[in-house]
């Protein structure tokens, strides 16, 4: 069953080539807000200073 779904996704590639390669700018574009939410999740956003400065409880 894999082999067929690979040779039928190999056809599937082959004749819709142009098309995939034409979204994908698209999709980049599309995943700038999730790229960014996940580089900046760490980033206190109610007190920055708390961040820059841990307490001595923090340590």
């Amino acid at each position: 069953m894999s082999v067929g779904m690979l040779i039928g996704g190999l056809f599937l590639y082959a004749e819709h080539r142009a098309d995939l390669f034409g979204v994908l700018p698209l999709l980049l574009l599309a995943a700038c807000p999730l790229i960014r939410e996940v580089m900046h999740r760490g980033h206190c956003r109610a007190n920055p200073d708390r961040a820059r400065y841990p307490s001595e409880d923090d340590l």
